[in-house]
């Protein structure tokens, strides 16, 4: 399944985890004292990661334009 969503972590990150603990899908890992998205990870968009980082280091950005999602008639 392609992930709707993409996890991009800033350099803010410090490891910390919180990110780690909140995902119920457990997309995120921490690798060399910062998050990472696993390999072949499916973010459905809750932010829960996001709403629960101390330092702001977490964003979702579409994995797809949101015109692609748009059907012609």
């Amino acid at each position: 399944m392609e992930t709707p969503y993409l996890i991009q972590v800033s350099g803010a990150c410090r490891g910390c985890g919180a990110c780690v603990d909140q995902c119920d899908r457990d997309n995120l890992t921490i690798v060399d004292g910062r998050a990472v998205p696993r390999e072949g990870y499916v973010c459905v968009g809750c932010r829960d990661c996001v709403k629960w980082c101390p330092t702001r280091a977490l964003s979702l950005a579409p994995a797809r334009p949101p015109t692609s999602f748009i059907r012609a008639r």
